[in-house]
C-alpha cells in the first residue's frame, strides 16, 4: 500500500523512498486504499513487508506482537515491537501480550505457546 498527503502529485521517487507528498507503506505499518498516512500494524499482528494494505499476518505462536511489529519472530520490544514469550507466560497465535500461567502453575522456559505448557507446581512448593 501507499499513502498520499493533501495535494500529493506523486507517491514516491524512483527508488521507492517516500516523498513529501506521499510514499510507500513501510514494514511495521499498513496503508489501506485512500490512506493519508501510515497506520501502525495492529497489536497481535505483524507487518514484515513494505507496501502492505492490511495487517494480515497473525503473530505466530510462542511470540507476542504489541503493535507496530515488523518481524515474524520479533526479538526486541524496542526495535521490533514484540518478543519471544517470557518465562512464566505463554503466547498463542495472535497474542498482543504474554499471558500469565495460572496460579499453581509455572513455566521455566521462554517460548511457550499454550496454557497446557505451564507446569503444575510440585507438592509442598
Amino acid at each position: 500500500g501507499y499513502y498520499c498527503t493533501s495535494g500529493a502529485k506523486y507517491l514516491a521517487n524512483d527508488d521507492g523512498i517516500a516523498g513529501a507528498t506521499g510514499g510507500r507503506c513501510d514494514a511495521g505499518n499498513f496503508c489501506p486504499t485512500g490512506s493519508s498516512a501510515q497506520t501502525t500494524c495492529t497489536a497481535g499482528k505483524y507487518c514484515s513487508e513494505d507496501y502492505l494494505s492490511t495487517a494480515s499476518f497473525d503473530c505466530i505462536e510462542r511470540y507476542y506482537c504489541s503493535g507496530g511489529t515488523n518481524k515474524e519472530r520479533p526479538t526486541s520490544d524496542a526495535t521490533n515491537k514484540g518478543n519471544i514469550c517470557p518465562v512464566g507466560h505463554y503466547c498463542p497465535a495472535g497474542a498482543s501480550a504474554p499471558q500469565k500461567c495460572p496460579a499453581g502453575k509455572y513455566q521455566p522456559t521462554t517460548g511457550a505457546a499454550a496454557n497446557s505448557e505451564c507446569l503444575a507446581c510440585p507438592p509442598g512448593s
